[in-house]
């Protein structure tokens, strides 16, 4: 598969081979979120070649963001203030000491909507606090000035919108004039509440699912997260399907079967206006993984009343909380060994699944295999194969391909009946990766795209979408979300950029993944 080498990589990426798709993140005051795909088109700013006229020897000067190398930098903001620096450089050293004084250009605005076609709003100027007098000074036989911040003052009044904030040069009674094209820096400051701001995603032509685990993570951590495609420009959703994990199973007072949620998790969903409709609205149909709580009860060990009762509590659950469907991820349940064969757990696990679907309706139900999982699952049982119930499986082996229709082993020998390859997830990964794991994806998503050929390109599982925070020795980026978008994507456009949202690095560019930008706020 043909790769573009967009920027390079430094040594610490132990996943260097897969050029040009990165995961950024935001770290401090390193911002951004695209947020629609007209606007990085609309607000490009003409640039042209600096100096605009007469070559390098043409004196003139730029004003510059220390901290973004475009001319329109994005800042999010996140509930709180954002800074960012700036100073004015020269093409020749000054001839004389040259006083430069930044404003706030309102009339701008009007000027660039109406050449643009847009419609952004001034971003308030008394919510913009410039220092040391608005004043920046180029010494005489220097070519830089020194650094003069302007912080974006957050306000909870301000409505949630993408604002567009010009901050002007002015040169009068400076010795070297600032080239016209380069005399405006247009911030586009985005500030949300409760919902972030939507950008337009275009489909995609695989299905990604991410767990997330609240205990850990703030889920919306998968809202500030996307693909961007560079030319031509379109946004994608990374994951289609965001599983909160987990609820367990567990015995109630009469032995049958109920789901206990942990605190994190159970505080999340009850607070899901902040925490779960975000994610929603972001076209991520989210789900509860529901897992074993080792009391030896669960979906393939249950009789006919139990069972009905545990699928009304689960649809009670998804119905309370309005989630989009379940995962069932098969482990832990610790059945006794004397209590129900291989066969008879089969055929129970596929009766309580048929029984889950008519009780959800359009729900998503989703099948996580484990080596606990029954492997007469293989087979039609009654009539039924498991596969023909869910929407998408896979199995909970992290960081290897698995294609049981190709080469079977281990506990995942056959396909699950009734599975089409179009609904089976080849591949689970996460960010722990040996070597070995790095060459052998690489292999087979890059070197030898054997994933297409095979038919099993169409659906990636991210077991969990982690977030902590870089302590200067992991040097592993999330390329883990990027690999269904390079199998996929890249087919059709030549070329994808992960990112979401991007960060800065004084050496990269992009700030590691692991840099916390939605702190865990319960």
């Amino acid at each position: 598969m043909k790769r573009i080498n967009k920027r390079v990589i430094p040594s610490g990426w132990l996943l260097g081979r897969i050029v040009g798709t990165i995961v950024g993140i935001l770290a401090g005051s390193s911002l951004a979120l695209s947020l629609f795909s007209c606007e990085n088109n609309d607000i490009s700013v003409p640039a042209g070649t600096f100096p605009e006229t007469g070559g390098i020897d043409q004196p003139l000067g730029m004003l510059r963001s220390n901290n973004h190398v475009r001319e329109n930098p994005l800042i999010d903001m996140d509930h709180r203030d954002m800074a960012d620096r700036l100073h004015v450089s020269l093409t020749q050293p000054a001839e004389a000491n040259s006083t430069y004084t930044i404003r706030v250009d309102e009339a701008a605005v009007a000027v660039f909507n109406a050449a643009k076609g847009t419609k952004y709003e001034l971003f308030p100027p008394g919510q913009v606090v410039l220092s040391d007098d608005s004043r920046l000074t180029v010494e005489r036989g220097k070519l830089q000035s020194a650094d003069l911040t302007v912080t974006f003052r957050y306000d909870t009044s301000l409505a949630s919108a993408v604002y567009l904030l010009p901050l002007t040069v002015d040169t009068e009674g400076a010795s070297t004039a600032v080239a016209g094209k380069r005399q405006t820096l247009y911030y586009r400051i985005s500030v949300w509440g409760e919902v972030p701001p939507e950008y337009d995603a275009t489909p995609k032509n695989y299905i990604q699912i991410g767990g997330v685990d609240p205990e850990f993570v703030n889920p919306l951590i998968m809202s500030k997260l996307y693909i961007e495609n560079d030319e031509p420009l379109l946004y994608f959703n990374p994951f289609d399907i965001v599983n909160l994990l987990s609820a367990t199973v567990r015995k109630d007072a009469d032995g049958l079967p109920e789901l206990y949620l942990k605190d994190d998790l159970a505080y999340v969903l009850q607070k899901r206006e902040k925490y779960i409709v975000p994610l929603q609205k972001l076209n991520h149909q989210t789900c509860l993984t529901i897992k074993g709580g080792k009391e030896g009860v669960g979906f393939s060990y249950l009789d006919g009343p139990a069972m009905s009762i545990f699928i009304q509590r689960i649809k009670d659950v998804i119905d309370y909380y309005q989630l989009d469907g379940v995962n069932l991820y098969d482990i832990d349940f610790n059945y006794a060994a004397s209590a129900v064969d291989d066969g008879e757990a089969a055929r129970t696990l596929c009766r309580f699944v048929a029984k889950l679907k008519e009780a959800l309706g359009h729900k998503i139900i989703t099948y996580t295999q484990s080596a606990e999982s029954p492997q007469s699952i293989s087979e039609e049982q009654d009539g039924i194969g498991l596969g023909a119930l869910v929407d998408y499986a896979w199995t909970d082996r992290v960081n290897k391909i698995i294609n049981p229709w190709d080469t079977p082993e281990g506990w995942w020998t056959k396909p699950i009946a009734g599975l089409e390859k179009e609904r089976w997830g080849a591949l689970n990964s996460d960010i722990h990766l040996s070597y070995e794991e790095q060459e052998a994806i690489n292999a087979y998503i890059f070197d030898e795209p054997r994933m297409i050929e095979e038919g099993i390109n169409h659906v990636f599982v991210v077991d969990k979408v982690e977030q902590v925070k870089a302590d200067g020795t992991d040097g592993t980026y999330a390329v883990y979300i990027t690999w269904g978008s390079e199998c996929n994507i890249y087919e059709i456009y030549g070329g994808v950029t992960q990112i979401g949202p991007v960060g800065n690095n004084d050496n990269f560019g992009y700030g590691s993944p692991h840099w916390e930008f939605v702190p865990k706020d319960y």
